[in-house]
């Protein structure tokens, strides 16, 4: 058992890890860059129901990222930390999830583990300071991930309310994809199971269905009305085009989204390997469940003939329970290769420290070298 005491300092300790750097760095062009100034326009303007940027009309994502930096912009003032704190909090709620569902279903122990393990696993600490949609996709498959997990065991009202507000809350963030992440994880754990109860053990999901609809489709409806060339160019260009077709020049190999989901969980590879060989049959069923959902979003982005590094990152939350399960279940060897595999890897990030690499560009990975030679070691 956990001292209660110890789940305040470890989010308080999160929420300083997620917090005090935010406003290291200029903004990166282009994306964050082009976010911020997209939110600057919408309060400047507003009009929050269109995105603009440099006055054009943007409908190239649906606008919840620019919705909450724009109130923290109002709220902070414009600034590189505002911009990014939507997506820390963010971050911190995504682990506020975890830790739900693990300690509910693997006990108080390793519910800690699989926050702290997540928290500070290589890929979210880098990708929680910049200034991007994946954080907000993340915590909305995390979210219906949860919803599902407490279905299982409670027929209230709770989990269909979760899940309808998730689900809307990803379409609002990224679009369909928040639909589609869900549903292949369904199929693998329906698949991986070698029954339909995944699926049919889902209540009031036509509850569900309607609210989520009636959360998201309003902005659709309404920017429709407002551009009568939204929905083709949202549906057909922004998605299936860049799933299909090498339009948007993000090009990348079949292998790369299944190498990251392995490498981002530095400095905790060996916990991964451990918690993947002993975790599959688990009595609660949690860390398959999270495997198989992490294994439909890699499947799904690797499909893709658009490829960016942090498109991968809605399967590292139900990843954290595998990782979690391995803290308790590795091999001696398994530590030791896990800890070896981070020194070294540490040991490039502190390369980055010499005066070709820029700062700007570099910092947050330079930040990260100490935490990674001291964790190897």
């Amino acid at each position: 058992m956990i001292p209660r005491w110890k789940w305040p300092v470890l989010f308080l300790a999160l929420a300083a890890v997620y917090l005090v750097r935010l406003h290291c760095r200029a903004l990166w062009d282009p994306d964050e860059g082009r976010y911020a100034e997209m939110a600057h326009e919408m309060l400047g303007s507003g009009d929050w129901l269109t995105p603009r940027f440099n006055g054009a009309i943007y409908l190239e994502k649906p606008p919840l990222l620019y919705w909450v930096t724009a109130l923290s912009f109002r709220v902070f003032g414009e600034s590189p930390w505002a911009a990014r704190l939507p997506l820390a909090v963010a971050t911190l709620l995504t682990c506020g999830l975890i830790a739900w569902r693990g300690r509910r279903r693997l006990g108080d122990w390793m519910g800690f583990w699989a926050v702290l393990t997540y928290g500070l696993c290589l890929f979210v600490f880098l990708m929680s300071h910049v200034l991007l949609i994946d954080s907000l996709l993340a915590l909305a498959v995390m979210g219906t991930f949860a919803a599902l997990d407490w279905g299982r065991d409670r027929e209230g009202w709770g989990p269909p309310l979760l899940l309808g507000f998730s689900v809307a809350f990803g379409l609002l963030a990224k679009g369909p994809v928040a639909a589609v992440i869900p549903a292949l994880g369904v199929g693998l754990e329906c698949l991986f199971s070698r029954s339909l109860q995944p699926f049919l053990g889902i209540r009031r999901l036509a509850f569900s269905v309607i609210l989520c609809l009636t959360l998201a489709l309003p902005w659709f409806v309404l920017e429709q009305r407002a551009v009568p060339e939204f929905l083709g160019f949202f549906i057909v260009h922004e998605h299936l085009q860049r799933f299909a077709t090498d339009e948007a020049a993000r090009p990348g190999p079949v292998w790369l989204f299944a190498a990251l989901a392995l490498a981002g969980w530095m400095p905790w590879w060996g916990e991964l390997w451990a918690g993947i060989r002993a975790g599959w049959g688990e009595p609660s069923g949690l860390v398959r469940r999270g495997l198989a959902w992490a294994a439909g979003t890699v499947l799904f982005f690797s499909l893709s003939r658009s490829k960016l590094p942090h498109y991968v990152w809605p399967a590292f939350p139900v990843m954290a329970f595998a990782v979690a399960f391995g803290c308790r279940n590795a091999s001696v060897w398994e530590w030791r290769i896990g800890r070896a595999l981070t020194a070294l890897l540490g040991l490039a990030l502190a390369a980055l420290s010499h005066p070709a690499f820029r700062e700007e560009t570099y910092g947050d990975f330079r930040a990260f070298a100490p935490a990674g030679l001291a964790a190897g070691l």
